[in-house]
């Protein structure tokens, strides 16, 4: 009686399964390795099933055998449906490990760079240009997303590297993509094969961007900020550098998604740049933490403007896709140069220091370093 009701459970599984692909718009029950899942599937039920009725204890190491092959074939049939969707895209796609590895390249990736997938991944992302090897190690290494411009086949691809995305459910998110954009459209025809001065700023001036958030980038940080200070000490102003940390940002991705993660860093970079006048800049140096540099901005023009972002944003009434509320709070620190700061160095480490107070003193507030004993 107990192997009938058990045949019966199995038949009644597998029946689900053929009607549930039967009724798949994509066809996808005609892939192998969904076929292949609707039969290891049914396997682990009638095991599951022999186990419950039987007390078998062959059938309980079944089921034990079978799940995790379930899991793996769930596994990469996340990963096919996700080059499916990538394969749609009209941009170029390239996925790699810290490596620098390739692991999957779209069509539009083979089109842009005239080369095909398995070629990329056999001679890696090396071949194309140098200066995309550079981007790419640039990335790995610091951590920090990069971007560049190359010439491939008269077409100029703008490079975007972004670092840790998890591209397939509980894949580890220690993956890097790279996404090329064709934008030799905006380049006018007759400089298309010129070594134009004003087309090398225009893309040197999007290579400084980040793409998400359209700060500028860490890099143009490094590279800015020195000539502000030295701006600054000819003309005999003070400059203010705000250092910003979103609190508490990796719950807000574990409970709402890296989705809605982002609309809160595109929300904090738009309150930033709403507080800024013409001669500031704004800047995400990577993750949630945030720069921005306050020209000509005696100290209490510049604990004002903190703190009306810092109350800003508190009171920020965004809503995830399910409209669900999200409330969050950002820890500022500042610093001044000439003083207390007299190098770029100081200045970065004295508006990390009042940051860090900031966030020990129960975050969302602003501390400024010559306030702190």
């Amino acid at each position: 009686m107990n192997i009938v009701l058990t045949l019966v459970i199995v038949f009644i599984t597998g029946l689900s399964f053929l009607i549930l692909f039967r009724h798949d718009k994509k066809k996808r029950f005609f892939l192998p390795i969904n076929r292949i899942m609707v039969f290891v599937a049914t396997g682990a039920v009638f095991f599951l099933a022999l186990t419950f009725f039987q007390k078998s204890k062959l059938s309980f190491i079944g089921v034990l055998v079978l799940l995790p092959i379930l899991y793996k074939l769930h596994l990469v049939n996340a990963e096919i449906h996700r080059n499916d969707i990538l394969n749609l895209l009209k941009d170029g796609f390239i996925i790699f490990d810290k490596n620098a590895n390739v692991k999957f390249a779209n069509m539009a990736a083979e089109r842009l760079l005239g080369v095909s997938a398995g070629t990329i991944k056999k001679v890696g992302i090396s071949f194309v240009h140098k200066k995309l090897q550079a981007v790419v190690f640039d990335a790995i290494e610091t951590g920090i997303p990069q971007s560049g411009l190359v010439k491939v086949n008269r077409l100029f691809l703008l490079i975007r590297v972004n670092i840790g995305i998890q591209l397939v459910h509980r894949e580890r998110p220690n993956v890097f993509s790279m996404q090329i954009e064709d934008v030799s459209g905006f380049i006018p025809n007759h400089k298309m094969n010129k070594d134009s001065s004003i087309i090398n700023e225009f893309f040197q001036s999007l290579s400084y961007r980040d793409h998400l958030t359209d700060s500028l980038n860490r890099r143009y940080f490094e590279e800015r900020i020195p000539e502000v200070l030295m701006e600054a000490v000819r003309a005999r102003y003070s400059v203010c550098l705000l250092l910003l940390d979103i609190d508490y940002f990796k719950e807000i991705n574990d409970k709402y998604g890296h989705l809605t993660g982002d609309m809160v860093l595109k929300h904090v970079a738009d309150n930033m740049r709403r507080i800024s006048r013409k001669d500031d800049l704004v800047f995400r140096l990577g993750g949630d933490e945030f720069a921005l540099i306050l020209v000509n901005a005696p100290k209490e023009i510049a604990l004002l403007r903190a703190q009306q972002l810092c109350s800003t944003i508190e009171k920020s009434n965004l809503e995830d896709s399910r409209g669900e509320k999200i409330s969050f709070t950002v820890s500022i620190g500042l610093a001044m140069f000439p003083n207390p700061a007299i190098t770029l160095d100081q200045l970065i480490q004295f508006s990390d220091k009042a940051l860090y107070h900031a966030k020990a003193e129960g975050r969302n507030c602003v501390r400024d370093f010559g306030d702190i004993p």
